[in-house]
């Protein structure tokens, strides 16, 4: 059954395939745009004077207390100490305990020789069939128990503290709020720091799932010279309006692929890993994602119109490997054989790629060359746009 129907705020009116069930009840249930995507919450709160000199004493002016989804093994509140070249940070995190492994123990020993773990474990298994609404993973619960290569803070997970000194101007806080820029400057400064410590954390331990976080929950953060603080919540890319399903053309394509067995280019996939690894924070990996995708599409691109002017496979081969610089490609031989210069056509790309090329790429590769979220999305965001130039080309 078809529906012809316009949803919200958008008066164009479309066709709606309808399953089984009362149209105008399932109707009102549609729109075509999300109704909301909400990044994150933050309240502010101060304390009495009189309980605010009761507080503990701080190492630093400013705590910021962060839930990460990793338990890091390592001693409840035990100090440690990060130097990032502009700010000394002290750190001491605590393991937290969820409500599926309520019970369990809080012992917290450690030896100088050997890797200590809990005993005296218990596992309730799931029910079978599990509930639908337990989510997709079985449900255990039990004592003194975690998850394997647990990413998702299941059985528990760690609180941690950071407290350093910080110095925004008076202007910045008001009677009941804190300027937004400095939540927002301070809260990417933390999740430097908790993947530094995450960088050295899993060095030391190797343990490889342990990977750098693309966004950190910031529980509260708190400037006690200032009795300001706020308490947060951050979902890192949001909370949305559900989708209900993709549109009939992604559905014809789906089951198109399915059905036929039809390749999917790979450098489409690599490009969709590197942008997977620029919100991962995992820079290195995206650039190199990047560039094997736009390689492996120009390399495909050259041997098809090789091909079409007559050229054997050998001598396709032999000219391939003479040039076999994507920049030198891109330069001599798609204008040969196409008689179009990205250079001309898209100068600022052209310089935009050239700059990802010779001051991310390759530095990457034979400097070990660090790198920062700006840069890493330029470099993959320019590979990207080159393939599309060359997709567009006649």
């Amino acid at each position: 059954m078809v529906a012809l129907a316009a949803f919200g705020d958008d008066p164009e009116k479309i066709d709606v395939i309808l399953p089984p069930g009362d149209p105008q009840e399932m109707l009102g249930s549609v729109q075509t745009k999300p109704g909301f995507h909400v990044y994150g919450l933050s309240f502010f709160y101060s304390y009495p004077p009189d309980t605010l000199e009761t507080l503990p004493d701080q190492p630093a002016n400013t705590l910021v207390e962060v839930a990460t989804p990793y338990c890091f093994h390592v001693p409840s509140d035990m100090p440690f100490e990060l130097d990032d070249g502009e700010d000394r940070v002290y750190f001491a995190s605590k393991k937290v305990w969820t409500r599926w492994a309520e019970g369990s123990s809080d012992a917290d020993f450690h030896s100088p020789t050997h890797t200590l773990f809990h005993n005296k474990t218990q596992i309730q298994s799931p029910n079978f069939p599990q509930d639908l609404d337990l989510g997709p993973d079985p449900i255990c619960t039990g004592t003194n128990m975690e998850a394997d290569r647990d990413k998702k803070g299941l059985y528990r997970y760690s609180l941690v503290r950071m407290h350093v000194d910080t110095d925004y101007p008076a202007t910045s806080f008001k009677t009941s709020s804190i300027d937004k820029s400095v939540i927002s400057d301070l809260v990417e400064r933390a999740l430097g720091w908790i993947n530094r410590f995450i960088d050295v954390y899993r060095f030391v331990t190797k343990t490889p799932h342990v990977q750098r976080l693309p966004s950190v929950h910031v529980r509260k953060i708190f400037f006690r010279e200032r009795n300001a603080g706020v308490y947060g919540a951050s979902f890192g890319h949001g909370v949305r309006t559900a989708m209900m399903n993709r549109s009939g053309s992604d559905l014809k394509t789906l089951d198109s692929l399915l059905r036929n067995r039809d390749e999917i280019p790979p450098w489409e996939l690599l490009f969709l890993d590197a942008q997977a690894s620029v919100h991962n924070n995992q820079f290195t990996l995206a650039v190199v994602n990047a560039f094997q995708a736009l390689e492996l599409a120009l390399q495909k691109f050259l041997e098809e119109r090789m091909a079409t002017q007559g050229l054997a496979s050998t001598d396709v081969t032999a000219l391939l490997d003479r040039t076999w610089r994507t920049k030198d490609r891109l330069k001599d031989l798609v204008p040969n054989l196409t008689g179009r210069k990205l250079s001309t056509d898209d100068a600022a790309l052209w310089n935009r790629f050239c700059w990802a090329y010779d001051d991310v790429r390759n530095k990457l590769i034979h400097a070990a060359r660090a790198l920062d979220h700006a840069k890493t999305e330029t470099a993959v965001n320019a590979c990207r746009d080159v393939h599309q130039w060359l997709d567009s080309l006649p």
